[in-house]
Parts: structure tokens; sequence; C-alpha cells
């Protein structure tokens, strides 16, 4: 009987603890319900914007012009500093180069045992003349002699040609600026030896009078352009896009 009593007495505890869980939860769903605040509301409304668009680009001046060595040899001064401001005509390097120097005195020497060929033979021509036109000798001793004559001449005349080529060949020693403009970057410096077949050239010279901006767009970008701009050619379109800016 009294384990009756308890197991009741268990039962009602159960249920007093129940309904005071309910009680609370009730309670605090209400205290959710009071913290629930208003919020300011904002209504989105049509209006136009701009939207930007961006290009990596390439600055290039007007004309870009690579100066590179004719001959063989070792840059022997550097006459200008990187980003310097050159005029045309203006030394940019000088390149030992002694052979070419020995050139020129070997056209000069062969200049002159040319020049003395060519006065032997015409002696020769004088000498033969007055005996063919007394009939001494026949007109082919004339004859030979102005061939051998006409052949120093033209010996004379290579030995010329030959000294024209090596002062040529020694001048490409000074290497100058060909046109007005910005020095670029130097990557060979004093002692470094270059030639004609050499990767980089020697440095760049730039015409900046205009610089431009080159970069590329997509297919999807050039029709988007030529439906959103107005013009039937590729100029006039260009002209009426909306303005470009750059961000350096």
């Amino acid at each position: 009987m009294n384990q009756r009593i308890q197991l009741s007495l268990t039962g009602l505890s159960l249920t007093f603890v129940l309904f005071l869980s309910c009680q609370d939860k009730k309670q605090d769903s209400g205290n959710v319900a009071e913290q629930i605040k208003d919020y300011p509301v904002l209504t989105i409304t049509q209006r136009t914007i701009t939207l930007n668009s961006e290009f990596p680009a390439t600055i290039e001046g007007q004309q870009d012009i690579e100066i590179r060595p004719k001959i063989d040899g070792f840059i022997e001064k550097i006459f200008v500093d990187e980003g310097a401001t050159v005029k045309s005509g203006q030394a940019l390097f000088k390149i030992n180069a002694p052979q070419y120097e020995q050139e020129v005195r070997t056209a000069q020497a062969n200049i002159k045992i040319a020049e003395a060929d060519v006065n032997a033979a015409q002696m020769g021509v004088n000498k033969v003349k007055p005996l063919v036109e007394k009939n001494i000798i026949s007109k082919y001793e004339l004859e030979s002699a102005q061939f051998t004559l006409q052949a120093k001449q033209a010996a004379l005349a290579q030995a010329f040609a030959a000294l024209s080529n090596a002062r040529t060949n020694l001048g490409y020693t000074t290497i100058a600026s060909p046109a007005n403009g910005i020095v670029g970057l130097i990557p060979y410096k004093i002692g470094a030896l270059v030639n004609s077949n050499t990767p980089e050239p020697l440095t760049t010279v730039s015409n900046i009078g205009n610089i431009y901006a080159y970069f590329s767009i997509n297919e999807k970008q050039v029709l988007a352009f030529s439906k959103n701009t107005k013009g039937n050619t590729t100029k006039a379109r260009i002209v009426t896009m909306p303005s470009v800016s750059l961000v350096l």
C-alpha cells in the first residue's frame, strides 16, 4: 500500500514539473515576441548608373626604334643614360673594333699601289703610241698597252671602293640616334661583346610626340560595342563611344 502511494506521488511530481516547463516555454515565447523590433525599409527605385570596364594596356610611343650594332666588337663607351632625351644624330655608343681601322689603312695602301700601276701603264701607252704612229711596231702593241692601262684603272677604282667600304664599317663603331626620342633600357654595359646577331637591341629610342595605349577586347565586347554605339563604320562608332581614361 505504501508503494502505491509513493508511485502516485512520483507521478504527480512529474506532472507538476512538465506543467512548469510548459509555463516557462510560454513565457520565453512571449519574451522573444517582445524583442522583435521594426526596422526601416528602403524602397528600390529605378535609376541610371555608369559601369566602367578595365583593360590592361601596353604604353608605346609613336615610333620605337631598336638600336642594333652592324659590326662585331666590344662596347667601349656609352654616351647616354636610360631615360635621357636625345636628338637625331646624337652619339649613343662607341664600339671598340680595331680591325676596321686596319682595313682603312690597308685600303689606303692598296690605293697607292693601284695608282702606281696606273701611272706605269700610262707610261707604257705613251711609249708605244709614237712608235705605232711611225709604223715601227704594230697596232697590237698599242692596244695591249691600252688594255693594261684600263685594267690598272679598274683596279684603282676597286681600291677606292674598298676604302669607302672600310670607312663605312669604321663609321659603324659609333652608333648614333636615328631620330629624336627617349632612350629606353640599356641591357649591355661597357665591355660587353655585341654583334649584328645579338638577341636584344643595345637600347630603344622612342618618339613620344604621340603616345598610344594598346589593349585587346574579346568577341563579346566587340559585338556589344557594335550594338551599343551609333554609326555605320568603325571610325564613326569610335567617335560616339564613351570617354576613355588611362590609369598608370
